[in-house]
C-alpha cells in the first residue's frame, strides 16, 4: 500500500479527495498547513504529494521546493483553483510530476495519481538497481590511499568534466570508471566501454565514430559509433595510450567541439558525452616520446584519479583474501578452511606486480589446489618465487641449490595439481624416487 499526503487548507477538499483515494486502496494522510505536512514528514515515508498552491500560511511551491529538497526522489502533484499557466511551468520546473486544476474530476484525479505512483516505483526500482551496480563495482579495504580514490571519485561524479583514470594493471580502473558513472546524473542510461588496444587502429576510428554505407570496402550500412551510442550517458575508453596519435587528433576535436563526424560525411553531428579514460601507461614517457598527444592529455586529465598498487595499501590484503575465499568457497560450494597466522605473514610480503587480480588468482588456486585446514602457504606464482630467491638465497651453494630444487618440485608440482604421478612423468623419474624427493624437500602429498 503507497502512501499520499494531502497538502490543503480546504477541509472538504481534503475530504473529498480522501474518500476518491482511500476507494482506490491508497493509504492518505492530510496536512492543513505547511508546517503540518513537514512534521509529517518527520515520522512518515511518503510516496506521493498532492500539494495545493495557496495554503494561506504558505505557498504550495515553497513547500514543493522543500520537498525536493529534502526528498529528492519524492513525487508531487501541486493542485491549484486558478487556471494559471505560469505557475503550472514553475511547478514542473521545481520538479512536480504533474498539475491540476481544481476542482478536479474523479477521473482525472485517478489517472494522475496511478501514474504517478507507477512512475514512483519504476523510480525505486531503477534506484535498487543502482544500488546493486554501486555493490558490484566497489573497492574492498579501508586504507588511507583507497579513501583518498574514494574522495576524487565523489568529487569526479559531481561535475561532468572527462576523467583519466592511472595505475598498473589490476588496480581496478575499471571500477573507477563505473563508480563515477554510476554516482553523476548520467547514471540511468548505461555506460559504453571500448578497449583501445584490443582493436586495430585500422578499424579504432570507425569503431568510435561510426560510418556511412559506402565509406569504404565492407561498410553495407549505416552504423553509429560509440560516441553516439553514449549520448547523453559516460564512455569509458581503456587503454587509451595505446591509440594511434593520429586517432587521438581527432579524438581531441571531439572533445573540444561535443561533435562527432561519422566516416563517408562531412556534416557533424552534436553528441553530449563524459568520457573516462584509462591507461596502466606511464604518462611522461608516452608523451616524451610521441606516443600520447599533450594536448589530449591535458583535456583528458581535467579530473586525474591515480589507483594505488595493493603494495602500496598493503593493509589491505587481509579484507580482500577473505572476501576472495568467501566468494570461492560460496561459488563452488565448499567449506570455507581457516589461514595459519604464517601463511598471511607471508603473502603481505609478496610485490603483487599483478595487483589485487593476482591476489585473487593465488587465493582462487590455492584453495583450488589445497585441501588442507588451516591453509599453512599459498600458493605464489613462479615470478614470486624468484624474487624470493633474488631477495633470500643466500650461503654455501649445497644449500642454495638445494633450496631451488625445493621451490621448483613446489611449483611444479602444483602446476600438475598435486599429482606427483604426472610430475615424475615429466622429470623422466620413477615416483617413488620422486616420493623420496618431496620427502626430502619437505613436500610431501598424498599419493595421486
Amino acid at each position: 500500500m503507497q502512501t499520499i499526503l494531502l497538502v490543503d487548507d480546504d477541509s472538504p477538499i481534503r475530504g473529498s479527495l480522501r474518500q476518491v483515494l482511500e476507494g482506490d486502496g491508497h493509504r492518505v494522510l492530510e496536512a492543513a498547513t505547511a508546517a503540518e505536512a513537514r512534521e509529517i514528514l518527520t515520522q512518515e515515508a511518503v510516496d506521493l504529494f498532492l500539494l495545493d498552491v495557496f495554503l494561506g500560511d504558505e505557498s504550495g511551491l515553497d513547500l514543493l521546493r522543500d520537498i525536493r529538497q529534502r526528498e529528492p526522489d519524492a513525487c508531487s502533484v501541486v493542485i491549484s483553483g486558478e487556471s494559471d499557466i505560469p505557475t503550472a511551468l514553475e511547478a514542473i520546473r521545481i520538479g512536480a510530476y504533474d498539475f491540476l486544476e481544481k476542482p478536479v474530476g474523479r477521473s482525472k484525479l485517478r489517472i494522475t495519481v496511478r501514474n504517478a505512483l507507477a512512475a514512483v516505483l519504476r523510480s525505486q526500482v531503477t534506484r535498487d538497481l543502482r544500488s546493486a551496480q554501486l555493490q558490484r563495482y566497489t573497492f574492498t579495504g579501508s586504507s588511507a590511499p583507497l579513501r583518498e580514490v574514494e574522495r576524487v571519485i565523489s568529487r569526479a561524479a559531481s561535475v561532468n568534466m572527462p576523467v583519466l583514470i592511472t595505475g598498473e594493471n589490476g588496480t581496478g580502473k575499471e571500477i573507477v570508471a563505473h563508480r563515477v558513472h554510476l554516482l553523476s546524473s548520467r547514471w540511468v542510461r548505461p555506460m559504453l566501454k571500448l578497449n583501445c588496444a584490443a582493436i586495430p587502429s585500422a578499424l579504432l576510428e570507425s569503431e568510435l565514430f561510426g560510418f556511412v554505407k559506402g565509406a569504404f570496402t565492407g561498410a553495407t550500412s549505416d552504423r553509429q559509433g560509440v560516441f553516439a551510442q553514449a549520448h547523453e550517458s559516460s564512455l569509458f575508453l581503456d587503454e587509451i595510450g595505446d591509440m594511434d596519435v593520429g586517432l587521438q587528433a581527432k579524438l581531441l576535436r571531439v572533445l573540444q567541439e561535443g561533435e562527432v563526424t561519422r566516416i563517408g560525411e562531412t556534416t557533424p553531428r552534436p553528441v553530449d558525452v563524459r568520457v573516462v579514460a584509462a591507461t596502466n601507461r606511464d604518462i611522461a614517457t608516452q608523451i616524451k616520446e610521441g606516443r600520447l598527444r599533450e594536448d589530449l592529455y591535458f583535456r583528458l586529465a581535467g579530473i586525474e584519479i591515480a589507483l594505488p598498487p595493493l603494495r602500496e595499501r598493503s593493509g589491505d590484503i587481509p579484507l580482500l583474501v577473505a572476501e576472495f575465499m568467501e566468494a570461492f568457497c560460496v561459488e563452488n560450494n565448499r567449506r570455507r578452511p581457516s589461514l595459519h597466522p604464517a601463511a598471511m605473514s607471508k603473502l603481505m610480503t609478496h610485490p603483487f606486480p599483478g595487483n589485487v587480480r593476482e591476489l585473487k588468482n593465488i587465493v582462487q588456486r590455492t584453495l583450488l589446489l589445497r585441501d588442507e585446514d588451516p591453509i599453512e602457504e599459498f600458493l605464489l606464482p613462479m615470478r614470486g618465487a624468484r624474487g624470493e630467491a633474488e631477495a633470500g638465497l643466500v650461503g654455501p651453494l649445497a644449500e642454495v641449490k638445494r633450496e631451488l630444487m625445493r621451490r621448483h618440485l613446489r611449483v611444479r608440482l602444483d602446476a600438475h595439481g598435486g599429482k606427483p604421478k604426472h610430475l615424475a612423468d615429466e622429470l623422466g623419474v620413477h615416483v617413488n624416487n620422486l616420493y623420496r624427493m618431496l620427502k626430502e624437500h619437505g613436500l610431501e602429498r598424498d599419493p595421486g
